[in-house]
Order: structure tokens, then sequence, then C-alpha cells
């Protein structure tokens, strides 16, 4: 999420990590200062008529049409935006699990109705259980970590986002993931303790990167490998296995009973 807040481009849940940097405490978008119910959220599972355990089977193109009706048009392109840096951030750092509940709207009023502050992105590749794991979302029938030409026909076609603001938006959030990831970098130099996830994290960056660049022009361009190596990192940790595995956090309080 930092990848994405830096650049301020698009609105993104504010966070705090733990004192123990075990919990990263997502502030709620949805109430006002007092904490009182402020603005309604509806994700895009809801208004598919899905239950929460069939998340995973709309695909990308199947969530925009779910939200897209009730943004006026007036707003829709910030909105279509927002929308295509939610989905490229994703893929850049390599988030299996943006699923339907992941993306929602906000609103107070029919009018005012728009796409919900980004949260809930994490790099899912940067553990090997998950690592196997393709995108939750799928786009033009494939779920895929290697799109081609897909994302980008997607942002034309369906978000009105030409091929040469899109190219932008991929370079504008690469270089905002080789400066977030040289401070991941110096975080983990304080605490020991967040080594070996903060080498996981870069690469699976950095292969995240590679996919969504333009073959043509990787020679040129800024990665995370040169960062890498200067910081004496490993390379990481194999997949330990290419299932579908949904995470749970081993923090999470155990589920009641029926």
């Amino acid at each position: 999420m930092r990848v994405l807040a830096r650049l301020d481009v698009a609105r993104v849940a504010k966070t705090t990590m733990s004192d123990d940097g075990r919990v990263l405490v997502v502030d709620r978008f949805d109430v006002d200062e007092n904490g009182m119910p402020a603005y309604g959220v509806e994700d895009a599972c809801s208004l598919l008529g899905l239950p929460p355990h069939e998340k995973y089977r709309p695909s990308t193109e199947q969530v925009l049409n779910a939200t897209k009706p009730y943004i006026s048009g007036a707003n829709w392109r910030q909105q279509a935006e927002h929308f295509g840096w939610l989905i490229l951030t994703n893929y850049v750092v390599r988030n299996a699990d943006c699923h339907s509940k992941n993306v929602a709207l906000l609103y107070s009023n029919i009018d005012d109705v728009v796409y919900t502050p980004v949260y809930d992105i994490v790099t899912t590749q940067a553990y090997p259980r998950f690592a196997g794991n393709p995108p939750g979302l799928s786009v033009d029938g494939r779920k895929t970590w290697a799109p081609g030409k897909t994302l980008e026909r997607f942002f034309n076609t369906r978000l009105g986002i030409p091929p040469r603001r899109y190219r932008e938006m991929v370079e504008v959030l690469c270089d905002s993931a080789v400066s977030t990831g040289k401070e991941v970098i110096e975080a983990a130099k304080n605490e020991s303790r967040w080594h070996w996830i903060a080498k996981q994290m870069l690469h699976a960056w950095n292969e995240g990167m590679a996919t969504v660049r333009s073959a043509r022009l990787q020679a040129e361009l800024k990665g995370l490998t040169p960062i890498l190596e200067a910081a004496g990192f490993s390379d990481s940790d194999k997949p330990g296995s290419t299932r579908d595995v949904i995470a749970r956090s081993e923090l999470l309080a155990p589920a009641r009973k029926s």
C-alpha cells in the first residue's frame, strides 16, 4: 500500500504498524472523527449477489460492470484511474488476494458514489506457501502474472485509459516500488527479524515490475536487482506449493462454532 500511497494519485487507507511489527492496523474510512458511521460501503461481491465464500469467482470485468453504473459520469474519469491504480498495484507487488470483496464503493448518497480508498494489499508471493497462487481476479478470462497486452487492452477498452497513459502509470508505479524497496531494506537493517520477509517481498516486486513493463525497454529501466545485490540479499525461497491456498493470519481469533 505504501508503493501506491506515496504517489498521491489514488486514495489509500491510512495504516499503522504495531510496535511489535506483527500487525498492520488499517483505519476505517466509513466513520467520522468520533467513530460514528458516516458513509455506506458496498463491495463488488455483494453487488454481484454472491456470498463471501465466492469472492474469487468474478472476473475483473464483472467487478467493473457491477460497480461502474453507480458512479456518475462526471466522476467516472477520475474513478476509472483509481480502479486502474488498484489493479496495477496488485500486479506490481504480486498480491494474489485481490478479490471482489477488496473492490468496494463508498457513498453518503446516490450522487456521491466513489471507490473506497485502496485497502488490503499484501505481497502474497513473499510467502512460499502462497507464492504459486495466480491473481485473484481474472482479466480477459485468464489469471496470470504475465498478462502481456491484456492489461493494456483492458485499460483502453474498459476504463478509457489510452495505451500511452497506461504505460506512464506502469512506470510511475514501478519507480515508486524501487523507492519503497529502499525503505524496506533500511527497515530490515534496523530489524533483523524483517530481513527474510524484506528479501521475499522485493524479489516478488522485481518480478511484478518486469511482467507489466514493456520487454523492449527492460534494459533501460530501473529495477530492484542492483538494490537487492547491494543489500546482500540471496535469491527468494522457492514456492512450497503451486495449488491455490487461502491465507489466514495466525493472529486472528479462532472462528466461533455455530
